[in-house]
């Protein structure tokens, strides 16, 4: 993905890396992630948190399935990606915009 971009879903659909339509993000300019743990989080629901997988030094997946989805609920939402390094340091990876898009008839 990219962060300068909204990420748009639907509703009623998963994004699983089964499908090849988990979100990654990558950027060469972050540190390196090795032995870091990284946060989803969405404004919509500050309760939601989702940690993402780690692929290699610099790329991240997140997978969001169709309940998680509602969870969230349709509407235009702001995310970001917090991580803690391996040294304990808090960083923002990215931030940017979802857009959850109900199903056809809503």
């Amino acid at each position: 993905i990219n962060p300068e971009s909204p990420i748009e879903l639907r509703l009623t659909d998963d994004y699983l890396v089964a499908e090849s339509r988990s979100i990654d993000i990558t950027n060469v300019d972050w540190p390196d992630l090795t032995g870091s743990t990284t946060q989803f989080l969405m404004d919509s629901r500050p309760s939601f948190i989702k940690t993402a997988t780690l692929l290699n030094q610099t790329s991240l997946r997140v997978e969001l399935t169709n309940q998680e989805l509602i969870a969230i609920g349709c509407g235009r939402w702001s995310y970001e990606f917090r991580c803690v390094l391996a040294n304990g340091h808090k960083i923002t990876l990215a931030v940017g915009n979802i857009v959850i898009v109900p199903p056809f008839g809503d």
